[in-house]
């Protein structure tokens, strides 16, 4: 494998940062009964793509050439870890407060507390309960005190199997793997009618083809890359501009097309080409943004409803006013939390004898 180590994918960042605020807004939008955004879901499947071609740059040749499996679990858990203890947090006082306050949750003291064990433990609780929302509520959510905590779950895994997968096969990724899970993810989807898998007790197994579709697809998009030719910017952001507008597009058919070709095919040609230096401010401050955004918003949307009169405020300006809020912390706690990375990660195992080798 060949070291591409010192490249930066600025666009990329950036693309990372707007798949978060759709994401962001998509929630936001669907919990007050706007649907604009209805094809937006599909914005996470971006995430595992991107995550793939990341981790596969970061780690790849790093695996390959002897990182312990120790030291990689913990830089995986020092770089996710603590934004998601502070939405799990946030998420218990805000389902706490809504046990007394808001009729729509049917989640008793017991169940918050079993949720709020296993998903401390980074691990799925399986209810039938509901946990408001706002003025909505989400039924049988397996991270319910905080959503989308639910890809990071998957994350993890699909991270420790790509570590064993590059051990084992001396490869990034294979076609021979992708293509069996997309195609298990595509029936699940079409056939079975499972639309947007993974975050519910009823359709949580089949997040697992999903997030390995997309994260070793990614992975081989990087391995494609190694060997790649640049792209013409007009392809590229013909493709980023198709997939952005699949997403203000509910028909599944749709959303389907841009998960498997729309989004793989951006990220492809965008991680091709470089940004002018004028928007590099722009793309690092939108991936410094992304991951706090996309892991607090609920919880902060739920805490605010709980504790302002929110609900009094018209619709547009209660998702502005709460948009606005959510992106002003998270960008506030995403340099905290590079802070906290860099202590937690000179403390990693063999952290010493890698700082002296180098």
């Amino acid at each position: 494998m060949k070291d591409d180590r010192a490249v930066r994918f600025d666009l990329l960042d950036g693309l990372r940062g707007i798949a978060a605020i759709l994401v962001m807004l998509y929630h936001y939008c669907h919990h007050n009964g706007v649907h604009e955004l209805s094809g937006a879901w599909a914005a996470v499947d971006l995430f595992f793509v991107l995550s793939g071609l990341v981790i596969a740059h970061s780690y790849g040749q790093k695996i390959a050439q002897g990182l312990g499996f120790g030291r990689y679990l913990y830089l995986r858990l020092a770089r996710l870890g603590p934004m998601y203890l502070l939405g799990l947090l946030l998420g218990v006082v805000a389902a706490a407060l809504a046990l007394w306050r808001n009729p729509l949750s049917t989640a008793d003291a017991g169940q918050l507390t079993t949720a709020a064990l296993l998903n401390a433990l980074w691990l799925p609780y399986f209810n039938d309960a509901a946990w408001a929302f706002g003025s909505d509520a989400v039924t049988a959510a397996v991270f319910p005190l905080n959503d989308p905590a639910w890809s990071l779950f998957f994350e993890l895994l699909v991270n420790i199997g790509f570590f064993w997968f590059v051990l084992s096969r001396r490869a990034l990724s294979d076609a021979r793997l992708v293509l069996p899970a997309m195609a298990l993810y595509l029936a699940s989807t079409l056939l079975l009618g499972e639309i947007n898998p993974g975050w519910t007790t009823g359709n949580f197994v089949y997040g697992l083809p999903r997030v390995t579709a997309g994260f070793f697809l990614g992975a081989l998009i990087y391995q494609w890359r190694l060997h790649q030719r640049p792209v013409p910017p007009t392809i590229a952001f013909g493709a980023a501009g198709l997939m952005l507008a699949c997403f203000f597009v509910g028909n599944l058919y749709v959303t389907m097309f841009n998960t498997l070709v729309a989004i793989p095919l951006s990220i492809a040609t965008l991680s091709a080409i470089g940004a002018r230096p004028a928007w590099q401010w722009l793309c690092h401050w939108l991936g410094e943004l992304s991951y706090p955004l996309y892991i607090l918003h609920v919880p902060i949307y739920r805490l605010t409803w709980e504790l302002t009169p929110l609900q009094s405020l018209p619709v547009a300006a209660r998702i502005t006013l709460v948009a606005i809020l959510t992106a002003a912390l998270s960008l506030l706690l995403a340099r905290a939390d590079a802070r906290l990375r860099k202590h937690l990660m000179a403390r990693a195992p063999g952290a010493r004898h890698a700082a002296r080798a180098g």
